[in-house]
């Protein structure tokens, strides 16, 4: 069967039956569209705002966040378990998957860092100033447990899924992870979740299996929650114990702090501290890919992997190596049955209208940011 009569028909892969391939992608333009509509218009009419605790006003924009990945229930609904791949893995699939998260970290600091230079870091700053109202463990459930299971089922379950079933795997990973960041709003998170996001798919490619990005996602989450609160409540144990010795503030560090002298010494650290985090992130991406490898050999997924990742040499091992961990897990290295499908295209109307918007969001953020649009 010719790949165009297979776009008119319809057919099967593996146990699934596809039909119009390529109209999931469509359905992705309109999900981002959709997300823009319901986070814009909740802040702009203030929907949220009658909400006092913070932790319920995240979790319930976490919620939101998820509906409009309901367009494809509605649209196939044989088709949207599959899509979300809630799969079980084994435990030190997860465990490397946490690993991998690690080691993306650096990376994700020096893209942090360059974006602070002139923007300010917007989790730092929600989260900070509710800090003190809200207890840690409400923390991890509203950002901790419930932006990764419900982010990553949008995510790197429905929106991958469906780029997908475009049959091209590299761009379908590219433009997951674009409107990943896309959808934060800001310069800032655009950066490190657009990096994230890549590793995080190709994680999803290495074991089929949301369940090790949701555990990546929740390792992050619950570190930068824990060190901010770590910081917090030591900074008011310092002062706690200023106070009581008597000694007050360093009158030194004020008058470092007006001087010239100080600005520049504080731009040499940070340039001198984006070098050092750029030379963990190149250890970091070799560790990443090392450990995409075992995972993808655990998996049964090392010759998916190596036909859309052939450069990597990573993935070129010894054959007896490759061998015995077949073996020992039961099973051989299959390809992926989504791979088969005919090509389409992946950008269209809906889907750039999408990207222009949240584009046009996180530009008029910035804006509003550096002072230069005012709203009264």
């Amino acid at each position: 069967m010719s790949a165009e009569k297979k776009k008119r028909e319809g057919f099967v892969v593996g146990k699934r039956q596809y039909e119009k391939p390529g109209i999931e992608v469509k359905l992705v333009g309109v999900v981002i569209i959709l997300l823009l509509v319901i986070i814009e218009g909740t802040s702009f009419f203030g929907i949220l705002g009658g909400i006092k605790e913070y932790w319920l006003r995240t979790l319930i924009a976490e919620m939101l966040v998820v509906l409009p990945g309901l367009v494809f229930l509605f649209w196939d609904r044989k088709q949207f378990v599959p899509m979300l791949r809630i799969k079980p893995v084994k435990i030190r699939v997860i465990l490397m998957a946490v690993l991998v998260e690690i080691c993306a970290m650096p990376l994700m600091s020096m893209c942090n860092l360059i974006t602070q230079m002139f923007t300010p870091n917007v989790v730092e700053v929600s989260i900070g100033g509710n800090i003190a109202e809200t207890p840690y463990i409400l923390m991890i459930l509203s950002m901790g447990v419930s932006a990764s299971v419900l982010e990553e089922c949008l995510s790197r379950g429905l929106i991958f899924s469906a780029f997908k079933r475009s049959g091209r795997i590299k761009a379908s990973i590219l433009f997951t992870s674009l409107c990943f960041a896309l959808i934060h709003g800001n310069i800032n998170q655009f950066a490190y979740a657009f990096v994230v996001g890549i590793v995080m798919a190709l994680v999803v490619e290495a074991t089929d299996s949301i369940i090790t990005t949701m555990a990546m996602h929740f390792f992050t989450n619950v570190l930068s929650i824990t060190m901010m609160y770590y910081l917090y409540y030591s900074d008011i144990a310092i002062k706690q114990t200023n106070e009581l010795l008597g000694t007050g503030d360093n009158k030194f560090a004020e008058l470092m702090v007006d001087s010239e002298a100080m600005g520049m010494f504080a731009t040499m650290v940070k340039i001198t501290t984006v070098l050092i985090v750029a030379g963990l992130a190149v250890l970091g991406i070799v560790g990443i890919y090392k450990l995409l490898g075992r995972m993808a050999l655990i998996s049964g997924r090392y010759e998916h992997m190596k036909s859309f990742m052939p450069q990597f040499g990573i993935f070129r091992m010894r054959n007896k190596y490759i061998d015995k961990m077949e073996e020992a897990n039961g099973h051989i290295a299959t390809t992926d049955t989504i791979s088969d499908l005919p090509r389409t295209g992946i950008m269209n109307i809906y889907l750039a209208v999408g990207i222009i918007l949240w584009i046009g969001v996180a530009v008029v953020y910035e804006l509003m940011v550096q002072g230069v649009i005012v709203i009264k």
